[in-house]
């Protein structure tokens, strides 16, 4: 009887884990659609501005390294992860792939509770700014404060490489760790058949005005993919989490019944011996 109190009560405990990981999948389900709405139109922004940047760019020619480069050799990481767990292994990923990297001069930047935990037990010295609870619906006023930092950055020629991490959206299962080098910029991309886009005052006076909406741009594009990857992450996690906790309540109820069964021959067994 005792053993078969305890399976009842492991029962129990693995329906509602069930009922819990079946509703936050849902949840997931719910927001993908969204998410990949805004992750669309953040896309397609940033591809237009990057045109017209490269233009920029490729008129600038050499002339682009006056304003990015620097003695310096800080860098500045800005990581986007998550905040909350059940996504797999995305926050893990990030910290392996920039830890190595981290030098004792370097600053850091964090828009995830998870990694910052991580990182503030060795490199609390390094983290200059920690963003908590951001997510897609509130991640405008942030986005836009880092974008200032980064601007005055450039124009002081403080860092040597301001690096973004993220998991970059492969497909709905599937990601990647990246680091983006904001600052490394592709020259001679785009080909001209005759001449090309002239730039009224100057390329370096509407270079120097567009890098701030450009950082914007950079910063929420892969803001929104690391949401995706991460709600992506959970749905899967979730999916999988209950597939499994089916299928232990079919083995618990397998097991249920053969206890009862076995309870049930030896009460007859009982009753039968004591009649002879």
């Amino acid at each position: 009887m005792a053993k078969l109190n305890r399976l009842r009560a492991r029962f129990v405990q693995i329906q509602n884990i069930k009922k819990m990981t079946n509703v936050m999948e849902m949840i997931a389900n719910a927001k993908i659609p969204k998410i990949k709405n805004q992750f669309k139109s953040a896309q397609e922004y940033f591809e237009n501005l990057d045109y017209i940047f490269q233009n920029i760019v490729n008129n600038l020619g050499s002339k682009i390294d006056e304003f990015i480069k620097t003695e310096s050799k800080k860098n500045l990481y800005i990581i986007f992860g998550s905040n909350l767990g059940f996504c797999g292994a995305l926050n893990n990923l990030i910290i392996k792939k920039i830890t190595p990297k981290l030098k004792e001069n370097d600053e850091i930047i964090v828009f995830s509770k998870k990694i910052y935990n991580f990182l503030s037990i060795n490199q609390s010295k390094l983290i200059i700014k920690y963003y908590q609870n951001i997510e897609e619906s509130n991640f405008s006023e942030p986005i836009l404060q880092v974008t200032n930092l980064i601007y005055q950055a450039i124009l002081a020629k403080k860092y040597n490489k301001i690096l973004i991490c993220y998991n970059k959206f492969i497909s709905i299962i599937h990601s990647k760790p990246q680091v983006h080098n904001l600052l490394e910029f592709q020259k001679n991309i785009i080909k001209y058949d005759g001449y090309g886009p002239e730039f009224e005052p100057s390329a370096a006076e509407v270079f120097e005005k567009l890098m701030p909406f450009y950082i914007k741009s950079v910063l929420e594009k892969l803001f929104i993919e690391s949401k995706l990857v991460e709600t992506s992450a959970r749905r899967a996690s979730m999916e999988s989490a209950t597939e499994n906790a089916s299928e232990i309540l079919r083995k618990l109820e397998l097991e249920i019944n053969s206890s009862r069964q076995t309870m049930i021959t030896q009460e007859i067994i009982e009753i039968i011996s004591g009649k002879m």
